[in-house]
């Protein structure tokens, strides 16, 4: 369960309606994806929602440089794509927040809000099993004796 000093506290929805949106912007976090480029478009990189590379694309005409300087601008277009990843969480974290999502870790935050998610949805299953329980009690009690 997430405590009470969680960076994301203010995130928790007080209704069911706000936990619908909640696991929404999770959905919609998890398919995001950042690109980016290098060597004037010939090298060309996707990350997925992690920020792990999920596609390379090298241009032929690229394959003309040397190694060294092939790895360059794979790793340049992998810091943009990152960036890239970064820029559209903050924008969808911006447009459902406002301004307080400015103050989150982009790169953490689909993780933090997931573990908000869980921790809701651990709470929510204690209650129903305590209301289960306390209907069984009270039909229990109101069973005529034999």
């Amino acid at each position: 369960m997430t405590s009470p000093e969680s960076g994301l506290s203010w995130l928790r929805p007080q209704d069911g309606a706000s936990l619908q949106a909640m696991q929404e912007l999770v959905a919609k976090l998890s398919e995001l994806t950042g690109r980016g480029s290098a060597a004037d478009g010939l090298v060309e990189v996707t990350v997925d929602n992690a920020g792990a590379l999920s596609q390379v694309v090298i241009d032929a005409q690229a394959m003309r440089l040397g190694s060294a300087e092939l790895s360059a601008h794979v790793l340049t277009a992998a810091k943009a794509a990152s960036l890239d990843l970064q820029a559209h969480t903050q924008a969808v974290l911006r447009e459902t927040y406002g301004e307080q999502a400015l103050n989150l870790d982009a790169a953490s935050a689909g993780d933090q809000l997931m573990n908000e998610l869980k921790g809701m949805q651990a709470g929510l299953s204690r209650s129903l099993d305590d209301i289960k329980a306390e209907v069984s009690r009270i039909h229990a009690a109101s069973a005529p004796s034999s």
